[in-house]
């Protein structure tokens, strides 16, 4: 296993489903006794609209758990696939007593969900023609927002989006109570991804062993990664309005709509407004009283979001509105 896993990281699929089975199968025999199949186990969380997906990797999920002895093979059905029955092992208890104790320690799962992020800002970046920020609602949609199977809080994002910005790992723009909207990782936070995979102990242990002095080498500060990281940014604004921030704050709710979940209605309004808004903004047609206008109908529109990131989505657009 690589350093990513051995924290309860991932960035694969089947892996991520394996931790979620059995993270919650670890809390199905808290209560329960006997060794239920994967639909029982999802029932009884509450979780039968992830069958899909585990049905996709239902022959992974239970031979991974054999081979690390985490469950019974005896548990295995002829018909196969979400007929098998989970029976917890010994070693599988142990493990996941070691599990459940890692999930509800605030300081590991804020120290796991720093990496998390780092990592998932670095990928990011790298699938980008253009350097830009990214926004952080958006990690909610990753493999990487999840810790041994469960999904980090807002709290835990915020918490390590600051840390990070504080340490220059990252570079982010806040919004109301000082947690961060968007975030954009720095040649720092390029370097310890690149050199110890994400692992900030690490890095931080080599730059101290150095006398604080890491060489970063990353080729001229130009293209994907060094335009705008360290260089400055120019920005157009027509009759007040700040166009790039807009655009900015405007790219950060378009992708951060497939975490919304908004009604198809909702989400066509929703498109058609920040297109209005920003197609008068380049026209330099837009006024300052107009942009918060516009602005205001945008977030009633994502407040109509049931999902809990929408507060996350609407606080990159506050600061423009006030």
């Amino acid at each position: 296993m690589g350093f990513i896993e051995d924290v309860g990281l991932t960035r694969r699929e089947d892996e991520l489903v394996v931790h979620m089975v059995f993270s919650l199968l670890i809390r199905y025999t808290e209560s329960n006794p006997g060794a239920p199949s994967l639909p029982e186990l999802l029932q009884q969380a509450s979780r039968l609209d992830d069958l899909p997906l585990v049905e996709r990797h239902a022959g992974t999920i239970f031979s991974s758990l054999v081979k690390h002895r985490l469950i019974t093979s005896e548990g295995r059905s002829l018909a196969g696939g979400l007929s098998n029955n989970l029976a917890l092992t010994a070693a599988g208890r142990t493990e996941g007593a070691r599990i459940r104790q890692l999930q509800q320690d605030v300081a590991a799962r804020r120290r796991a969900c720093r990496i998390a992020l780092l990592l998932w800002l670095y990928d990011d970046d790298s699938t980008r023609d253009d350097p830009a920020m990214a926004t952080i609602a958006a990690f909610f949609g990753s493999h990487l927002s999840f810790f041994w199977g469960e999904q980090f809080t807002i709290k835990d994002v915020a918490a390590a989006g600051r840390w990070l910005r504080e340490h220059g790992f990252v570079k982010g723009i806040e919004f109301w109570g000082g947690e961060i909207a968007r975030a954009q990782i720095t040649t720092k936070g390029v370097d310890c991804v690149e050199r110890d995979e994400g692992n900030i102990t690490a890095y931080i242990e080599r730059a101290t062993m150095s006398g604080g002095q890491t060489i970063n080498v990353h080729g001229p500060n130009s293209g994907q990664i060094g335009m705008a990281r360290d260089g400055n940014v120019s920005q157009t604004q027509q009759q007040g309005v700040d166009i790039e921030k807009l655009v900015e704050a405007l790219n950060g709710v378009r992708e951060a709509l497939p975490v919304l979940k908004l009604e198809k209605e909702d989400e066509s309004a929703l498109t058609e407004a920040m297109d209005e808004v920003e197609a008068k903004g380049r026209s330099g047609a837009l006024t300052g009283e107009e942009k918060k206008s516009m602005l205001k109908r945008i977030g009633a529109l994502i407040a109509k979001s049931a999902s809990s990131m929408a507060p996350l989505v609407q606080g990159g657009l506050e600061q423009l509105i006030s």
